[in-house]
């Protein structure tokens, strides 16, 4: 019998190389799952079970299908048969796959507070970066002396 993370993998039609880029990634951008402010809903199944049946047909997404699929596997273990969810999240979904309501395309449907600031304050921090690399790299002297200016505690 397979364990959990295999049959994870598995159902999501990733190989283990596409499953730590996507480790890395969250990490990198900022893995918020399990922190002391975003921790599981213990009662989820609960909930779940109080508004569906296990023969329900259900259709779990998020926004990198991380959650969704962590997610089904729970509803799996309770029971439930007929799980589906969006492996690679709503970020997946090209424009126009899917009828959507608003001006919100459905890829960015799911993201939300510090995501949307991230993303923005990102950009900048990135581009002034390269814009520094490129400096030092093009005009060693020069940046010397700027760094020489700097003040020293």
């Amino acid at each position: 019998m397979e364990d959990r993370a295999t049959r994870q993998i598995r159902r999501r039609n990733l190989g283990i190389k596409a499953e730590q880029n996507r480790q890395l990634h969250n990490n990198f951008s900022g893995l918020f799952y399990g922190l002391p402010f975003t921790k599981s809903n213990p009662d989820f199944v609960r909930s779940i079970k109080s508004q569906f049946s296990p023969e329900s047909k259900l259709l779990l997404v998020c926004q990198e299908g991380l959650r969704s699929a962590s997610a089904a596997t729970k509803l799996e273990e309770a029971g439930f048969q007929n799980i589906a969810c969006i492996t690679s999240g709503l970020q997946s979904v090209k424009s126009g796959t899917l009828d959507s309501v608003g001006s919100t395309e459905l890829q960015d449907a799911g993201k939300g507070g510090l995501v949307q600031v991230q993303g923005k304050i990102s950009a900048v921090v990135g581009t002034v970066l390269i814009c520094a690399l490129i400096f030092i790299t093009l005009f060693p002297e020069q940046a010397e002396k700027i760094l020489q200016m700097a003040p020293t505690s």
